[in-house]
């Protein structure tokens, strides 16, 4: 059997809530999914990748879209060790992100993340969201990992 994992992640790649905010996140989401199986928090040490797994489509430059997934690879350590994402792609030349890059599915780096094992729901209801987006006191970025 497979799982479903719903992680959310800043919009700010490199922001990170207070604990406290944190924990009030995990005990409200655990409120508004009850079956949920778990509900985490994570503060990593570097820059991750927060991205879909089995589900991963790869990720194309948001101008010109030619794929990018071979140079966001071959840049992963640097960005990961050095907390930096800003870039300029290779293909046309756009400074942009590797955060901000056209994925198939919602994608990103993160040096917080919250997740909730097989949530039993997909989506929140607005209003969640925006409860959500108030008690970590920033924008996120919904991410559906298949695993």
């Amino acid at each position: 059997m497979s799982d479903w994992c719903w992680i959310f992640i800043p919009e700010d790649a490199g922001r990170q809530p207070t604990p406290a905010a944190a924990e009030a996140a995990a005990e409200f989401m655990r409120e508004t999914c009850p079956e949920a199986h778990e509900v985490t928090f994570t503060f990593p040490d570097q820059m991750e990748i927060v991205h879909p797994y089995q589900s991963w489509e790869g990720a194309k430059c948001p101008a010109c879209k030619t794929e990018l997934e071979d140079a966001l690879f071959a840049a992963m350590d640097a960005v990961m060790e050095s907390g930096d994402v800003s870039c300029t792609t290779p293909c046309c030349g756009l400074k942009t992100t590797w955060h901000d890059l056209d994925f198939p599915g919602p994608a990103g780096f993160a040096r917080f993340y919250l997740e909730v094992m097989n949530p039993r729901q997909y989506g929140l209801q607005p209003f969640n969201a925006v409860a959500l987006t108030e008690i970590l006191g920033m924008p996120l970025r919904q991410v559906w990992r298949h695993i």
